[in-house]
């Protein structure tokens, strides 16, 4: 058995997640200031599981220790105090400037891992403790974080690790769907723009037109429209503009 070509595997695992449709299950947030389109970790989640079924992931921790003075009263004259040291598990980093999340995502061996603030709706990066901070209009308040915030930005920074083998991606970079698709709508779009014009130049050309349609695109009844094999569509826009009086 020869050796897996990691490398090959990272595009073939890129382009197959890149490549999805996910516009229809695309959710709008309004920040205020501005429209942003996202898709919904369940949503990424869902896809990903579709292609990769063996997909593994992990919400990374950090080990906190607290240490608890314990006072026992022996009588009314004696106590013993003792130290007691406890440690626990916590979801996120403590840093200078916030608390930050990681996730970890594996698929097919590749493993990628990813950080995100934990930030309120305003994008603001939020502490354990509330602070202030200054602006133009004068100063604002950031909460501290709740358990709450901290979950969601987790799960937030899951969607987004995912996005980094291809799924969604385009939404990170303020596109709104991948390139492949956009390519497909702009020469779908061409190609009826054609039959319309052509269309109106005779009648011999009408009947051109409808059977080099059909001919191309006899699945779809010859709607272009219908039609998501990129090479069809580029043959049949060069057929359609050859078609003369």
């Amino acid at each position: 058995m020869g050796s897996v070509n990691t490398e090959e595997l990272g595009k073939s695992i890129f382009n197959a997640l890149y490549e999805i449709d996910t516009r229809e299950r695309s959710v709008e947030k309004d920040t205020g200031r501005t429209k942003l389109n996202y898709l919904p970790w369940a949503t990424t989640y869902s896809e990903v599981c579709k292609c990769f079924d063996d997909m593994q992931y992990k919400f990374k921790t950090n080990t906190e220790t607290m240490t608890t003075k314990i006072i026992k009263t022996i009588d009314d004259c004696t106590t013993v105090e003792t130290t007691k040291i406890i440690t626990q598990e916590i979801p996120y980093t403590l840093t200078d400037t916030g608390l930050e999340v990681r996730t970890e995502v594996t698929i097919k061996g590749d493993t990628k891992e990813m950080c995100l603030p934990v930030y309120d709706s305003n994008f603001k990066a939020m502490k354990l403790e509330p602070y202030t901070y200054e602006t133009s209009k004068g100063s604002k308040q950031v909460k501290a974080a709740t358990f709450d915030d901290v979950y969601k930005s987790i799960m937030r920074c899951f969607a987004k690790n995912l996005s980094m083998f291809g799924i969604g991606l385009n939404y990170w970079t303020k596109e709104d769907a991948p390139e492949s698709i956009l390519q497909m709508n702009k020469i779908q779009a061409e190609c009826m723009q054609l039959i319309n014009k052509k269309s109106e130049l005779s009648s011999e050309a009408k009947s051109k037109v409808r059977d080099v349609c059909i001919e191309l695109l006899p699945d779809v009844n010859g709607d272009p429209r219908l039609c998501e094999d990129l090479s069809i569509l580029t043959t049949l826009k060069k057929r359609l503009l050859a078609i003369r009086k």
